[in-house]
């Protein structure tokens, strides 16, 4: 059975937590924790999220995304672990 990892963003955009995500660093850390799976809700940020995805290059996690949803009622239930901000968005340039 994978393992999935869920991402969220919320409704704004939360670059750092973005670019932490995807670093080989913490990628590596995930699939070392058996997970298979990401699934990142990005929000604005599709650039950034795509730009991280072709620089990681592991090819261990299936990693795929989206802006927005009505209801993340799903890709919560079929997570085993959530990942969220939990602070105030850096209105600066990263």
């Amino acid at each position: 059975m994978s393992k999935r990892v869920f991402v969220t963003v919320g409704s704004t955009e939360f670059p750092q937590l973005i670019k932490a995500l995807l670093t080989p660093k913490t990628l590596g850390t995930l699939t070392a924790l058996g997970y298979s799976d990401l699934r990142v809700q990005y929000g604005t940020n599709k650039q950034l999220f795509e730009h991280g995805i072709e620089t990681s290059r592991i090819s261990a996690l299936s990693i795929t995304g989206f802006g927005y949803s009505l209801s993340i009622d799903e890709e919560m239930k079929q997570a085993h672990l959530i990942i969220s901000h939990a602070g105030i968005p850096n209105r600066g340039k990263l």
